[in-house]
């Protein structure tokens, strides 16, 4: 009676299918995980005369950025599937699992360092806009944003909010930019999904004009930046 030598599994996403993923060299951590390495799980092995059936344990550490494939995304009309390869003395077979699992939405990001204008006296503006939050896509997908703020303030001085402008384009004159508001506004910031380890990331360029009377002093308020899920055509 032959016996198993090895059993290994591959992880794709079905567009991919399992003839670009059964061998090492094809990874890719979008859309292959092939020849995962797979131990017994249980008693039988199927490595005796004795044995009619086996069990084995398959684990693939899947990167963040993994194609998803539910509804609203590039690859929505397919799905990941496993294929199993057993090998004995002499022959192999491989099987795969027809139902496939869909690989879901991770919507996040990282935002980075906090927003500082520097030093403005009473009358002027940071023109272009030059200030910096940087948006990287730590999901699965593409992003836009939410913007909003609150006034800012010292002891006894406020900058209103509006007074701060933002721009998706770098150079913008501080009169083109997009006055703050404390109500959140979508942006579409298209920040693109990420494919590698290293994050994809978008800017939005900042400004600020501080109105003629401002009290000098150290003003601070909060600015909110939300991510969202872009469509899918801008990724």
């Amino acid at each position: 009676m032959s016996r198993f030598t090895t059993v290994v599994s591959s992880l794709y996403r079905s567009g991919v299918g399992y003839s670009s993923c059964d061998i090492v060299g094809e990874a890719n951590a979008n859309n292959c995980y092939p020849a995962i390495s797979c131990s017994v799980s249980g008693g039988n092995s199927c490595s005796g005369v004795t044995d009619a059936s086996a069990s084995y344990a398959c684990t693939a550490d899947v990167k963040y950025y993994a194609d998803p494939t539910v509804d609203g995304d590039t690859y929505s009309a397919q799905n990941w599937l496993n294929t199993f390869k057993a090998n004995d003395e002499a022959l192999n077979d491989a099987q795969t699992i027809s139902t496939g699992v869909e690989m879901n939405d991770l919507l996040a990001m990282d935002i980075g360092s906090s927003l500082a204008f520097g030093n403005l006296s009473a009358g002027q503006s940071l023109s272009p806009l030059s200030a910096l939050t940087i948006v990287t896509a730590t999901g699965n997908i593409g992003l836009d944003e939410e913007l909003s703020g609150t006034h800012m303030y010292s002891v006894g001085s406020t900058i209103s909010v509006e007074n701060q402008r933002y721009a998706l384009a770098a150079s913008t004159a501080y009169g083109s930019g997009t006055p703050l508001s404390t109500s959140a506004i979508g942006v579409s910031l298209s920040c693109a999904k990420t494919t590698t380890d290293t994050g994809t990331t978008k800017p939005t360029y900042w400004g600020i004009s501080i109105p003629f009377g401002t009290i000098a002093g150290t003003y601070g308020g909060t600015n909110t930046v939300t991510a969202f899920k872009s469509d899918f055509s801008r990724w």
